[in-house]
């Protein structure tokens, strides 16, 4: 991660420094698979591919041994075929990319479908290219800073599912204490931070093993959560009230509060990308605050 100021100016104008932050990617590599050998009629192992990658290509040299000529993702268990005394090497030749994809929870409607399952879009193509099954009503997700976990939050139960972005499937699932509503990823993506509904706390989650680390006791039941850009400040929104706590991350307490935002039910919020700016949905007012996050104070 990169980050900095750059200097706007013009004609008639004076300079402005900007904020900036951008993430630099690593060319995708795709983890070495070990050779299998196997007599005519048995079934394989299941390749499961791993790597850097989120997407891999891969096309096989001889459709004959009873698998197709190419396909995308992991190569599951397949009936051997071919002559019986006779040996065929079949190569399979794997590529990648890092694909974009967005994971959308889906609280039914007209469509018809299932509301306890998590779609999944390409944002290439914005087509849906899977779906996730799960056993709850899904609220919020979000996708690790190393896009290999997404985290979804539960409507209906204590849990917090993670799903695996090379499976789509989930792996874990985390019991929080109560019904998670909204979502917060450190900048160096160490810390989730979950509010969470009935129980007036925020959730902390330590994203290298993915356990529950400690909880965060605020004064009312929170709605929306931010984390500053250097991670040492959260911005908690109230589902009843109309103010935004600043709260030190490190800590759990509470250093701020703005009681007047200019409206009421400070449902949703969302940072800039250059985290100087918080934006705030009042549901209640159908209004939308600007939050300077230098001065904390409305603009």
């Amino acid at each position: 991660v990169i980050s900095g100021d750059i200097a706007i100016s013009g004609i008639a104008m004076p300079t402005k420094l900007v904020g900036v932050k951008g993430t630099i990617n690593a060319h995708p590599v795709t983890d070495p698979v070990p050779d299998q050998s196997f007599i005519t009629g048995t079934p394989t192992a299941d390749i499961i591919f791993s790597g850097t990658s989120n997407t891999f290509y891969w096309t096989n040299s001889h459709p004959e041994i009873g698998l197709p000529a190419s396909g995308v993702g992991n190569i599951p268990s397949f009936l051997t075929k071919g002559a019986e005394n006779s040996a065929v090497e079949a190569t399979i030749s794997v590529s990648q990319s890092s694909r974009s994809y967005a994971y959308i929870t889906h609280e039914g409607g007209a469509s018809g479908l299932n509301d306890q399952l998590i779609m999944v879009v390409d944002l290439s193509t914005h087509e849906i290219v899977d779906t996730i099954m799960l056993d709850f009503y899904p609220r919020a997700t979000q996708v690790s800073l190393d896009k290999k976990w997404v985290y979804v939050t539960s409507q209906t139960t204590r849990d917090l599912a993670v799903i695996n972005t090379q499976t789509n499937s989930v792996v874990k699932k985390i019991n929080i204490g109560g019904l998670g509503v909204d979502m917060a990823l450190s900048p160096d993506g160490e810390r989730l931070y979950i509010t969470r509904r009935i129980f007036e706390d925020i959730s902390v989650i330590n994203t290298h093993d993915n356990t529950l680390e400690r909880t965060i006791n605020v004064e009312q039941e929170p709605a929306a959560i931010e984390v500053s850009a250097d991670g040492e400040k959260l911005y908690v929104t109230y589902s009843h009230g109309s103010g935004v706590h600043v709260i030190q991350a490190a800590t759990g307490q509470a250093i701020k509060y703005i009681s007047d935002l200019g409206g009421e039910a400070p449902f949703d919020a969302a940072l800039n990308p250059s985290g100087k700016r918080l934006y705030v949905c009042n549901v209640a007012s159908n209004t939308l605050t600007v939050f300077d996050m230098d001065t904390h104070t409305v603009i």
